[in-house]
């Protein structure tokens, strides 16, 4: 008789277990009113992807002064050499004594061709000897691009330590920070939370896909860009979006790569 009750209380269990189960299932089936699922998904090699298909294109920049060099990162946007950095890590110079280093370790001598101070920018021409792997941007009219809350990646050369990976959340979008030396007053910036340390200006800013939402240029320190205070914020970083990059080369008449735009409604508010 006990036996028998042993019996009937397992299976009572199991049952209740079963029941659980298939409610489970059900809900997790379903979408109610008002309430968004989460869909979640297995992201463990996205970040492997994106340094695989980004860092060969990735370079450290070294410009000479009188008595120091300034360390830097770039990226090719086009096969026959041409590249990205910021305005500031030339020194603001056209005529900037510059040298590259590629992911392999090749160095070559490279060239100033257009600065646009009033976002950071500058363009460089590398000296390259074979076509090089390059950058594809984001369009700025494809909502998956970049969002708040999403996970992104910057490349990048911090403390001359050599070109390497870090991943970052995107804070916010289309922020005015206040910039030193720049004779707009400040950006419409891209803020993540990434440790930019020196030496990550001008490297890319690019989302779970692989393509480039924006350029490093600053870290956030006391409600302003600089690369020099040491003051209030630590942890945020600053990024140029792409759609002014972009719209940078397209006046200069350098060629880039840009993805095509998917349409998903549901990343719009």
């Amino acid at each position: 008789m006990r036996n028998k009750k042993f019996v009937f209380v397992i299976t009572l269990l199991c049952l209740a277990v079963v029941a659980v189960s298939l409610a489970g299932c059900s809900l997790s089936g379903e979408r109610q009113a008002g309430i968004l699922t989460p869909q979640f998904t297995d992201d463990t090699s996205t970040g492997t992807l994106v340094a695989a298909n980004n860092l060969p294109a990735a370079l450290r920049v070294y410009c000479s002064l009188s008595g120091s060099t300034l360390t830097s990162s770039g990226f090719y946007i086009s096969s026959d050499g041409y590249a990205v950095t910021n305005a500031h890590a030339v020194n603001y110079d056209t005529d900037a004594n510059l040298t590259v280093e590629d992911y392999n370790g090749t160095r070559l001598r490279a060239s100033v061709s257009y600065i646009n101070a009033e976002i950071d920018i500058a363009v460089i021409k590398v000296a390259v000897y074979a076509e090089q792997s390059y950058v594809t941007f984001a369009s700025s009219s494809d909502v998956n691009n970049v969002y708040p809350g999403d996970t992104a990646y910057v490349i990048g050369n911090p403390s001359n330590l050599g070109l390497g990976v870090s991943s970052a959340t995107i804070s916010a979008l289309d922020c005015y920070v206040k910039e030193e030396n720049n004779p707009a007053g400040g950006i419409d910036s891209i803020i993540l939370d990434a440790n930019i340390n020196h030496g990550n200006s001008g490297g890319p800013l690019l989302n779970k896909n692989g393509y480039v939402v924006g350029v490093i240029y600053a870290r956030l320190e006391n409600n302003s860009a600089s690369s020099g205070q040491t003051e209030d914020i630590y942890g945020l970083g600053c990024a140029v979006p792409s759609d002014l990059v972009t719209e940078f080369l397209a006046e200069c008449n350098v060629s880039y790569s840009m993805n095509v735009p998917v349409a998903n409604p549901s990343r719009t508010l």
